[in-house]
């Protein structure tokens, strides 16, 4: 099921981060990858912003090209405080979708809070 795999590629890439077999190997199909993502903001909206980050990387490192991913990630680090790193996610985001609504509020997010400092 769902959360076993998923529990056991995460096994698998804290084990070993650059084995093939670990980041390529579970092949998850759109649902899938749409089901995570969606426990990622999950995350983010229980507040639990460490574990969102976690989680969206494991989405990135299956899906490289998934915006939402990207923007989850630089939403997640908004609300640490790493500007720069949300910054960066965000633009990754914006560089598949320009217009991606969400990412672009998050960088105006991230100037007013640099502007009010």
């Amino acid at each position: 099921d769902y959360g076993n795999a998923l529990r056991e590629f995460t096994k698998a890439l804290e084990a070993d981060p650059n084995s093939a077999s670990s980041s390529e190997g579970l092949n998850l199909t759109n649902e899938a990858i749409a089901k995570i993502t969606q426990d990622g903001w999950d995350l983010y909206e229980a507040e639990n912003y460490t574990e969102a980050i976690r989680v969206f990387k494991i989405i990135i490192e299956e899906n490289p090209n998934l915006a939402p991913a990207y923007d989850g990630l630089g939403w997640s680090y908004l609300k640490i405080g790493d500007y720069a790193r949300a910054k960066k996610e965000f633009n990754k985001a914006l560089a598949f979708f320009p217009r991606y609504t969400s990412s672009i509020d998050g960088l105006a997010e991230i100037d007013k809070i640099q502007q009010s400092e």
